[in-house]
């Protein structure tokens, strides 16, 4: 028997996970699968992927590290605390995911193949100039005696330096001796990774009391917010390449989860994918454009971005606010959200964001 032949540009998460449905839905072995270019740095360097798991399948919650059903948002005069019952924060580690879907020893061709039917082009998007970055440094530590609080995630919290941006403390506690210990920052411009490395050793110290620690692990990253392109827009893009990455939040996992599962659905029924319009797209169009206004609104009001989180925050239940981040937002909520925000400044920036639509064909942010 013949086997129909899939190409994949890139081995990350979107890319190994599209070839490990395939896979799945393949009963009889019936695709032969290329994957072209380089391995994920993540293989070498993991990172923790972190995601809301209301609705997760069984091969991603079984690679799932940690589950928590509460998570805070601080700032210097608020602390809001959501929980849930239906929408667990989940954590996994990149290297164990990649390894999951059984591709660790893959062959891969330096030589990118043309562009065609049933290429898949996984490679990262090209940021636009002049938008905004996540930019972060992360530590895991270990300390000697109880410190965090193993059933509650820090999401954010802005009780540190915002002379540089929008910039934030996130905390994923393993148990009350170990967590991972993020600084991060949304800006146009980077830092250098000492200065997050010291907001993180300011933290521990000055709010956590906490001078013995031990670094077990590092990591670092930059997630771009707003407008992306394809890589080449020849290609068929799937996962960040592909519009996978929530523009207002930095996640991606789930979204690229339910693109490649939706893509090897579609091939196992016997479709070719031959145009990105064929590609599932992760997030509703209202979406995009409020994602768009809300960063060219912190593009343009930095030193707001406490209060819009804190304002969002106390608006919305658990289970909202995780539909919202993880871009499963109903229109309820969305109103809710706009309600929550100040007017004045999000009306600017929405007129500004139409302007730039109307006069360069793309979002300014």
């Amino acid at each position: 028997m013949v086997k129909k032949e899939i190409h994949i540009i890139g081995a990350g998460c979107a890319g190994l996970s599209l070839a490990k449905y395939l896979s799945i839905d393949s009963k009889t072995n019936t695709y032969k699968i290329n994957f072209y270019g380089r391995k994920s740095n993540a293989f070498a360097t993991p990172n923790y992927w972190s995601f809301w798991g209301d609705q997760v399948n069984l091969f991603v919650e079984q690679s799932i590290k940690k589950k928590w059903y509460e998570w805070e948002i601080i700032s210097e005069e608020s602390v809001v605390t959501h929980k849930t019952k239906n929408s667990p924060y989940c954590t996994i580690n990149s290297r164990e995911w990649l390894a999951l879907c059984g591709f660790e020893k893959l062959v891969i061709s330096p030589n990118i193949p043309e562009p065609g039917p049933l290429v898949f082009d996984s490679r990262n998007p090209r940021a636009s100039s002049g938008g905004l970055t996540q930019e972060f440094v992360g530590q895991t530590i270990e300390v000697k005696k109880p410190l965090f609080n193993p059933k509650s995630v820090t999401l954010m919290d802005f009780r540190c330096d915002q002379r540089q941006g929008p910039h934030f403390i996130y905390i994923l506690p393993f148990s009350s001796t170990s967590a991972l210990i993020e600084s991060t920052r949304i800006s146009e411009f980077l830092c250098p990774s000492k200065y997050y490395k010291e907001a993180i050793k300011k933290y521990l110290t000055e709010r956590l009391k906490c001078i013995e620690y031990r670094i077990i692990a590092e990591e670092y990253g930059k997630i771009p917010m707003g407008h992306v392109v394809k890589h080449d827009s020849n290609y068929l893009g799937i996962g960040s390449n592909g519009n996978c990455l929530r523009k207002s939040s930095g996640y991606a996992f789930n979204s690229i989860q339910h693109q490649t599962q939706q893509i090897a659905a579609q091939i196992s029924a016997g479709q070719t994918i031959t145009r990105q319009r064929q590609i599932p797209f992760a997030f509703s169009r209202l979406e995009t454009i409020l994602d768009s206004i809300f960063l060219m609104a912190l593009k343009r009001q930095p030193h707001k971005a406490p209060e819009f989180f804190i304002k969002i925050s106390k608006r919305l239940t658990g289970d909202e606010f995780a539909s919202f981040m993880s871009g499963k937002t109903r229109l309820n909520i969305l109103l809710k959200i706009i309600c929550a925000l100040p007017k004045i400044p999000f009306l600017k920036a929405g007129f500004q964001t139409i302007q730039a639509k109307l006069y360069h064909g793309t979002d300014i942010d």
